[in-house]
């Protein structure tokens, strides 16, 4: 099963600080429509970026060849929020619908995350996400590790509460790495768990979903505006429908 997802925390007070600091941070990093709507409030352009870039996460672009201004994120309007974005390298038949969920935690920490279904696939996959604080006053190298530690536990966190109505024995998985580093859960069974994360301001959070059984071999279908071969430029608009129940809670220290 093809499951992207992606993570983000972003910090209300560091926000506030660099535009006050740097007020043209603002005109470089966000759309005349995003300060308009928000009417350039830090806390909500704070969501605004956390959503921004856990979409990004989500493609699997990062900003690169799209630009901070090339996404642009609407207002959430009767449970959802539309996501443009302009000018990028997309994969092809990337999801059009996706689950969304922010939390605000303490006085400046959001948590925004945003999870594609499956490509094909009905229903999409099941989807957990788990956020764990990460203790104060640390050095910056033990900072570092405990922030990693933390966001591998958030993993674990949300994989075992998805696994809790499914039957599967949670505590089955292992930690290890990509051919290009990056963290990945596994079940001893050799199935790769899609999970993605992200850390800081004193924050870390995971997102994981529920592979499948066995790989499917299913068609993937384009949608409008692909390119069919995710090599060439377009534009892409994007629906991020509200799921509360996607983003637990602080659940505990690492």
């Amino acid at each position: 099963m093809v499951v992207r997802l992606g993570v983000d925390v972003s910090d209300v007070a560091d926000w506030a600080v660099r535009l006050r600091r740097t007020p043209q941070v603002a005109a470089v990093a966000f759309t005349e429509r995003e300060l308009a709507a928000t009417a350039a409030d830090p806390r909500a352009l704070t969501e605004v970026w956390a959503v921004k870039e856990a979409v990004l996460k989500a493609l699997g672009t990062g900003f690169d060849g799209i630009g901070w201004r090339g996404v642009e994120v609407a207002p959430p309007r009767g449970g959802a929020r539309v996501v443009r974005i302009a000018g990028g390298r997309h994969p092809p038949g990337f999801p059009r619908v996706l689950c969304g969920a922010v939390r605000e935690v303490g006085a400046s920490v959001l948590a925004a995350v945003v999870a594609a279904p499956g490509l094909g696939h009905r229903p999409p996959p099941r989807l957990r996400a788990a956020l764990v604080a990460v203790p104060d006053g640390l050095p910056r190298r033990e900072r570092q590790l405990a922030h990693s530690a933390a966001a591998r536990l958030a993993g674990r966190r949300a994989w075992e509460d998805l696994c809790a109505g499914v039957g599967r024995t949670a505590g089955r998985t292992r930690w290890g790495r990509t051919e290009a580093g990056a963290p990945v859960l596994r079940t001893v069974d050799g199935r790769r768990v899609p999970v993605a994360l992200a850390h800081g301001a004193g924050l870390a959070a995971a997102v994981v979903a529920l592979p499948a059984a066995r790989e499917s071999r299913a068609p993937v279908r384009n949608g409008p505006g692909d390119s069919g071969t995710g090599s060439g430029k377009s534009s892409l608009e994007l629906t991020i429908i509200a799921h509360d129940n996607l983003l637990k809670e602080v659940t505990g220290h690492a």
